[in-house]
């Protein structure tokens, strides 16, 4: 296991402060399980299996927006 630093920023209206924490990340999945039980460790998996297909389809869709306002632009003759 490796000890690091995390530091955690909370801002509420202009008033901001930022902590730094001592963090135990563990090194291996088979040390994640024993500290944070399976379940823990594949609902956090999960979650982050679920987010990175979100990005990868906003990707697509930013992406297949920004041709449809191009093509309009092109058909429309504005330029940037």
């Amino acid at each position: 296991m490796k000890k690091i630093k995390v530091s955690v920023k909370a801002k509420v209206g202009s008033i901001e402060k930022t902590e730094t924490y001592d963090y135990n990340e563990p090194d291996n999945l088979a040390e994640a399980i024993e500290l944070d039980t399976e379940s823990k460790v594949f609902k956090t998996y999960l979650n982050k299996r679920k987010t990175n297909f979100q990005d990868e389809k906003r990707k697509d869709l930013v992406e297949a927006l920004t041709n449809a306002i191009l093509a309009k632009m092109k058909e429309l003759g504005i330029t940037l």
